[in-house]
């Protein structure tokens, strides 16, 4: 992952927020969504609804994701009310602000800037506000004032929504202040308004879907099961191709998302487009958008876990909290496979044939790496079925000398 650089310490930032008094918790890198059902992501995420997480609890976690973004719960909990103004392409929130003549609460409140261009405007709590708001499709603007919704705090990052580069990851950031300066007893008390009900009208508002708003899909006769979650389908008159088309797209695509699911590799994407990448990625061609075969689906799938098992060695490239490169060895143990971490320290050059993996008199086990062995650091070793699609954490304890 190409996270942006930062010169701060995520786990440093997560217990200065703690110790303001905010429910924070951990959401994925370089990106807003949480970490899955009943991970230890998504325990503390709803242990943070209930209590602020100890210290401990943050080491913890980010000592083994240090690159996992910051998030916390605003409303009385945290003491904090959050109004998020999003920029799209076709509303902006600023504006809606200035057009109904409180505009000035952008200049009153402390100003985060989101990596897609807009602001978070920070108040202490207020009840003033609702306690969850989503209009942003509409008015440009999303109310976060309970444990209904969460923020996510700097320096966290994530992709731009409309950008065009992959890659380019964007920290969030208070406008004046360093991130470690945040205190939630100098937040700006929140105004009052013209017409105090104007952020409570927005509740029913942000439901509102737009005119002319029509799938670019057929979804007519279609079952449930093939309905995005929550979708406004619009009903339309659609061929009887059409919706057969759609109806293939749609099974394949559930079928794929078993396969990868079962092998842990990837988080599935509901992005065709996306999902034929991945595939073409791996080494399995296709043409065109039409959908892959249900057969050629399969195949591809399993072609991404064996390509993955199949591997040796787990090159992890640096970031910006581990500045060497770093190597692990598929090494089996027991019946399991792990990722073990190599140590560079211990190496010699063999002065005969030996085998790839071999142990010496004293019980260390070395590898053949670069017509080199290498020994394994045993304490440093994660299983390969969990880690085949996510990033290996930073090593703990002392930092050995990398490749």
């Amino acid at each position: 992952m190409n996270l942006n650089s930062t010169t701060y310490n995520l786990e440093r930032m997560a217990i200065c927020y703690q110790s303001q008094g905010l429910r924070i918790f951990p959401v994925r890198p370089g990106v807003k969504g949480p970490y899955k059902k009943d991970s230890w992501g998504d325990r503390l995420r709803k242990s943070s609804m209930v209590r602020v997480p100890t210290v401990d609890q943050i080491h913890d976690f980010w000592a083994m994701y240090p690159e996992a973004n910051i998030a916390f719960f605003p409303g009385p909990e945290s003491g904090v009310s959050v109004i998020d103004l999003d920029v799209e392409k076709h509303v902006d929130g600023r504006e809606t602000l200035k057009k109904n003549g409180v505009g000035f609460l952008i200049d009153d409140a402390l100003r985060v800037h989101t990596p897609s261009g807009g602001l978070h405007l920070y108040f202490k709590y207020t009840p003033a506000l609702p306690d969850y708001v989503n209009a942003a499709s509409t008015r440009g603007i999303d109310i976060r004032n309970s444990i209904k919704g969460y923020i996510l705090l700097p320096p966290s990052s994530a992709v731009p929504k409309y950008s065009q580069d992959g890659n380019t990851f964007v920290e969030y950031r208070f406008e004046g202040i360093d991130p470690y300066g945040f205190q939630v007893d100098l937040l700006p008390n929140f105004p009052d308004l013209p017409d105090p009900d104007f952020f409570w009208k927005l509740r029913k508002q942000g439901t509102k879907s737009k005119k002319g708003n029509f799938k670019k899909r057929p979804y007519e006769n279609l079952p449930t099961a093939y309905l995005p979650t929550g979708a406004q389908v619009i009903q339309r008159t659609w061929t009887e191709e059409e919706v057969e088309q759609n109806r293939k797209r749609q099974e394949q695509k559930n079928d794929l998302k078993g396969q990868l699911a079962s092998s842990k590799i990837i988080e599935f994407t509901n992005s065709q487009n996306k999902l034929q990448q991945l595939v073409s990625k791996q080494g399995d061609p296709h043409e065109g958008n039409m959908p892959l075969p249900k057969r050629q689906t399969r195949k591809a799938a399993k072609g991404l876990v064996d390509r993955q098992r199949k591997k040796n060695y787990l090159q992890a490239p640096p970031s910006k909290h581990c500045s060497y490169h770093r190597v692990y060895a598929n090494y089996q143990i027991d019946g399991i496979h792990y990722w073990v971490l190599l140590n560079f320290r211990d190496k010699f050059k063999p002065g005969s044939a030996l085998p790839r993996v071999w142990e010496s008199q004293d019980g260390t086990t070395y590898v053949n790496w670069d017509n080199e062995m290498v020994s394994l650091n045993f304490n440093e070793r994660y299983p390969a079925e969990e880690y085949l699609g996510r990033e290996i954490p930073l090593p703990r304890g002392r930092r050995s000398k990398g490749f």
